[in-house]
């Protein structure tokens, strides 16, 4: 009865974990700011998106630990969604930093 109830505790705060990210990334944006040489418009960029970044690091941290949990079953594959998924923005990041 006792590890019953663990395992609900942990698969509950696993699934919490999950949906904090999923909250977070939801009411995330990139700062767009006009790209300018003298007075020409030549496109636009992104801030430096240096807050996105460590918000991406701390987030995929958070989801190897849920991963790694012995109660990970039942989100395992949110887990492995939002690891792709930001995996792909923090990419996406460094090639447009590059350009």
């Amino acid at each position: 009865m006792q590890e019953i109830c663990k395992e609900a505790k942990e698969e509950a705060s696993n699934e919490e974990s999950i949906a904090k990210i999923d909250q977070m990334w939801k009411n995330t944006s990139f700062d767009v700011v006009v790209y300018k040489k003298g007075n020409d418009v030549r496109g636009y960029s992104i801030k430096t998106p240096e807050e996105i970044r460590l918000q991406l690091e701390d987030n995929i941290m958070n989801l190897q630990v849920v991963g790694n949990s012995k109660y990970s079953r039942s989100v395992k594959p949110k887990v492995n969604m939002w690891e792709a998924d930001l995996n792909l923005i923090s990419e996406c990041i460094d090639c447009w930093m590059l350009v």
